[in-house]
């Protein structure tokens, strides 16, 4: 699956607002998930990161209501690429994209939260992996 300029600068930003904390290795199975949900809905990663409710980080730009936004949102918006953690999302998001489908960590997970919830979405399923402080499913059904 070719992948654009568009694709490559939203998976880092989305990567930036979800694993920026995370090591390396956390920010690159962050991107394999995005990668694989992108694959399974069928869509260019732009589009699929930007849709609404997909990625967190995301959650306010598509609404002006102030109950739904990130607090990532605007670290997002107003990134300079010289943030503690953006060269390693862009690497990982690099990595990624042109391994896809190879050596996934995550096993093809589409899905994954942080240790500290436990959405709804995920109840009846069992983890595929953990990493740092993101737990992935790869039996989450669309």
């Amino acid at each position: 699956m070719k992948h654009s300029t568009l694709d490559q600068m939203v998976l880092t930003l989305t990567l930036f607002g979800e694993a920026r904390g995370e090591s390396f290795l956390g920010k690159k199975m962050i991107a394999h998930v995005i990668v694989n949900r992108a694959i399974k809905k069928g869509k260019p990663i732009a589009q699929m990161c930007l849709q609404a409710k997909q990625f967190s980080c995301w959650n306010g730009l598509q609404t002006i209501r102030s109950d739904d936004d990130d607090v990532n949102l605007t670290k997002l918006l107003y990134a300079t690429g010289d943030e503690p953690g953006y060269a390693e999302c862009v690497r990982a998001a690099e990595e990624v994209l042109t391994s896809a489908g190879i050596l996934d960590p995550t096993f093809g997970s589409t899905h994954y939260h942080t240790l500290g919830v436990y959405p709804y979405w995920a109840k009846g399923h069992t983890p595929a992996t953990t990493c740092g402080a993101h737990v992935f499913y790869n039996d989450i059904a669309f």
